[in-house]
């Protein structure tokens, strides 16, 4: 045992060393791959600001020439004086255009000291005028460039004696220099100038292709174009939407450093104007008052990072598998020679005498029991005897008691005595919990009541906790998004003001087999702590299966996001930590082990904090799923940004409709008179109208105006508040959280009103009414429809395809008549009658949860199974 032990120590230090150099040679990979990414584009960021200087250098020796020139000309003439013999103006033109620019002169302008234009060379030169950002300053000058669907305009000014001159040039040939500078084989790299209010002051690569999105493309094609350096939603470059309101975007990481300082590089890959995963290097150009921005797509890198931890986890992987082979034969060998060497003491002990040492061997107690046992005198019978007759008399004596006694002592010391007879003997504590489980819970429900007895209270409960068995070790078979549908529900008919969101993986099984009395309030706990740690905002929980037999929920929420060091004194406090949220995540951390969970929990990439729950479970076969239709036509969704949005385009998506977002609701009138298309259905989400019950009628009477055929969907907290709307304006009524199952029943509806997910219809018989009202409430908790049948009259409904539940006792009379159901579940309680049917048979004392397989058992012979899920 010792070696075994110094082996498995090795066995463990061996395999954390192989993990630990790999994970740091994972970060090595990356802090390389970031630092060759930093040199190479510093040196593109050289270069260009070196090719823009000595741009820069050649016109300043231009403009130097020129001014020279305009000396000769001694006075220039007052706005509306001329001369009669030389026209100084003209004279100014011809020194203009004598000197040989780089570049095409487009046009320019002559203005005082005031500013006022005293002349234009043509007409274009007007439009520059109005579009150009002057800036003052005693020398020449170069001014923000001009970016136009064509052309990359730069303007500059020169001012001389009590006159300025702005020239404007055409950058073409600059421009391309700076293309053929930034391209680079395999590597997407762009230079961008951006102005400190983040407008892009030069030609983008992908112009022709941006336009579109940001609703630039019916744009004058002398007008400037104003594209900022703001993330939007989406990749525009593969999006097929047209967004009008780009300047409300949020500026990005590249801007937020600019502000910061005058130059660096963002080592952290962020979205940029295109909605692209990019790295950037930055700098000031004192004489523009720009930004020279060097971006670069960060997906080659982060692909090429992705290979290599793939391979690197093989390889590890691999190691792992080869030492643990290794420690494998290690231990067999030396257990054999361990079992070799114990044989040979048990034969060397063979051959010694036992009495040789003076004493004899002792008798097993085992023995003499059975001698003891064997041996009774009728003494002892009769002694047994009277004792037991004894107890009867008492027991006897204590059921009279009762009755003895005045009417004002028996309500509580009655039943006090009895509940303690009843604890003290083994067999009468058995007998109502196993034999009477409707008893129990009729006493559950008497114990939630107001204006109870305190003392029949406390030996009622004291009582239960006997008589009732440890159901949290029983698997269920649950359909886990009802289940967490119905949870979400309440706690934001609790608190209006939280914001839930639900979603599943396209795979995910409709049942699963899983421990849910031990799962329900471990999901409680940590929507009741995330709710406290994140105040208000919205919270989306995901639902997906992970590996072989685990379920794993995703918690996602905008809050500020923690640090890895805060979450894990979050999720295990300290011992010396006695605060309310210490003693709360220490109750979770035992729910979690009795559960055979784990819990971790990390800043989300893209904001906030994400929670993942791993559970085991087991994926049954599931029933066959009913074919949707895909549905045609469009669809628009009122909803603000946010992760509300984003999950219902992908429930649209899946639906088939063509997604029509507005973000505004200043654009849904323009919208609804000048668009083509013809709209069919129409989501509105609560938080976009703020709660506004007038506000929603109205939209909803524009959009009908002009598609009067259209399906208006209201997402909302609490639908019974907004009965009387839907019922006034024809409104789909859904609560949130809104799922697949219901938004599919909303689509298939043609009557306005609360839209609600679809149940099983179960026809219910139980001659005992404290019976038939347990068995309902544990349909209703499995999502069951009941409707009642008369325990004497005949069984209506299809009795080849509905469900039943009916009792043993009548299955020989149903036998006899030949209308024995074709899906029907027998449930027996106290009596002694079985039916000797193939059809399942649920013994009440079983409980809830076997209740739950029973009938799922039955779906699938109703519905058909599919192949095994179970991986």
């Amino acid at each position: 045992m010792k070696v075994f032990s110094w082996s498995g120590l090795v066995f463990v230090l061996s395999i954390s060393f192989i993990w630990s150099c790999g994970y740091w040679l994972l970060l090595q990979s990356g802090s390389w791959q970031l630092l060759q990414q930093k040199n190479e584009l510093t040196q593109q960021l050289d270069k260009a600001q070196t090719l823009l200087q000595n741009w820069q250098q050649g016109y300043q020796l231009h403009l130097a020439y020129l001014e020279t020139e305009l000396l000769e000309v001694q006075q220039l003439p007052v706005a509306g004086v001329e001369s009669a013999l030389v026209d100084p103006l003209q004279q100014l033109d011809e020194q203009i255009r004598r000197v040989l620019w780089p570049d095409p002169l487009l046009a320019y302008a002559v203005l005082d000291s005031q500013g006022r234009v005293q002349r234009l060379s043509s007409a274009d030169a007007s439009t520059y005028f109005s579009q150009t950002n002057f800036q003052s300053a005693t020398s020449a000058t170069f001014l923000p460039p001009l970016v136009l669907k064509d052309q990359w305009i730069l303007p500059l000014q020169v001012d001389q004696q009590q006159q300025r001159l702005v020239l404007w040039f055409d950058a073409s040939q600059l421009q391309q220099q700076l293309q053929r500078l930034m391209a680079i084989p395999k590597q997407v790299t762009e230079l961008l100038l951006l102005s400190k209010d983040a407008e892009l002051l030069s030609s983008s690569r992908f112009q022709k292709s941006l336009l579109p999105r940001l609703g630039l493309d019916t744009q004058d094609p002398q007008q400037a174009l104003k594209i900022y350096a703001k993330r939007p939603p989406e990749n525009l470059l593969r999006s097929k939407q047209r967004y009008q309101d780009a300047g409300a975007w949020p500026l990005t990481s590249l801007m937020i450093e600019v502000a910061r300082s005058s130059s660096g590089f963002i080592a952290s890959h962020y979205l940029n104007y295109l909605g692209r995963q990019t790295l950037a290097s930055y700098r000031q150009l004192p004489e523009w008052q720009l930004y020279l921005v060097v971006e670069r797509d960060a997906a080659p890198m982060l692909e090429e990072l992705a290979t290599i931890k793939m391979r690197l986890l093989a390889a590890l992987t691999g190691l792992s598998l080869l030492l643990s082979l290794a420690f494998y034969l290690i231990h067999r060998q030396l257990r054999r020679a361990a079992g070799v060497a114990m044989a040979a003491e048990i034969t060397a002990a063979e051959w010694i005498d036992p009495t040789e040492h003076g004493y004899e061997p002792p008798v097993l107690g085992a023995l003499e029991l059975e001698s003891t046992a064997e041996q009774e005198t009728p003494s002892t019978a009769g002694t047994f005897l009277s004792s037991t007759s004894l107890a009867d008399d008492g027991a006897a004596e204590a059921q009279i008691d009762p009755l003895l006694r005045p009417p004002e002592l028996r309500s509580s010391d009655g039943v006090e005595a009895s509940l303690n007879r009843s604890s003290s003997e083994p067999g009468s504590t058995a007998m109502p919990a196993t034999g009477w489980p409707a008893a129990t819970a009729l006493l559950q429900a008497w114990l939630q009541q107001p204006n109870l007895d305190p003392k029949l209270a406390d030996i009622s409960r004291s009582w239960l906790q006997q008589v009732t068995p440890d159901t949290a070790e029983q698997t269920w078979c649950i359909d886990m998004m009802q289940d967490l549908t119905r949870l979400l529900a309440q706690r934001i008919q609790a608190d209006a003001k939280r914001n839930y969101l639900l979603e599943a993986s396209i795979d995910f099984p409709v049942a699963l087999f899983i421990q849910q009395q031990r799962l329900l309030p471990l999901l409680q706990n940590l929507l009741t702590q995330t709710e406290l740690r994140i105040d208000t905002g919205t919270l989306l929980v995901r639902l997906m299966l992970a590996e072989t037999n685990q379920l794993r929920i995703e918690f996602v929420d905008q809050a500020h996001s923690l640090t890895d060091g805060q979450w894990l004194s979050l999720l295990d406090p300290a011992a010396e930590d006695h605060s309310e949220t210490a003693v709360a995540y220490r109750q979770i951390q035992q729910q979690l082990a009795e559960l055979n969970a784990h819990l971790s929990a990390r800043a989300d990439l893209a904001a906030g904090n994400k929670m993942v729950l791993i559970v085991p479970c087991e994926v049954p076969l599931q029933p066959e799923s009913a074919t949707v239709e895909v549905l045609t036509g469009s669809a628009m969704l009122l909803c603000p940004p946010g992760a509300a949005q984003q999950l219902y385009r992908r429930l649209f998506r899946q639906s088939g409709l063509d997604l029509l977002p507005m973000d505004d609701a200043s654009q849904l009138l323009q919208w609804c008179e000048s668009s083509p298309q013809e709209l069919s259905k129409m989501l509105i989400d609560e938080d976009f109208v703020q709660a506004d019950a007038a506000l929603a009628g109205k939209i909803a009477a524009v959009v009908r105006r002009y598609f009067p055929e259209v399906q208006v969907l209201l997402v909302v907290r609490q639908p019974q508040q907004w009965l009387a709307l839907a019922q006034s304006e024809q409104l789909f009524l859904m609560a949130k959280p809104l799922t697949p199952q219901v938004l599919t029943s909303a689509f298939q509806s043609s009557a306005a009103g609360i839209i609600s997910g679809k149940k099983a219809n179960i026809w219910l018989c139980q001659p005992d009414p404290l019976q038939y009202w347990w068995i309902e409430q544990q349909l209703h908790n499995l999502h069951y429809q009941v409707q009642p049948v008369t325990p004497s009259a005949a069984l209506p409904g299809d009795l080849q395809r509905d469900y039943y539940c009916l009792p043993c006792s009548r299955y020989e009379e149903l036998n006899a008549n030949g209308t024995l159901p074709q899906f029907v579940l027998w449930c027996q309680g106290t009596e002694l009658v079985s039916a000797g049917t193939s059809h399942p048979l649920w013994v009440m004392a079983e409980g809830s949860a076997a209740l739950s397989r029973h009938l799922y058992h039955i779906t699938l012979q109703h519905q058909g199974s599919t192949t095994d899920m179970n991986r």
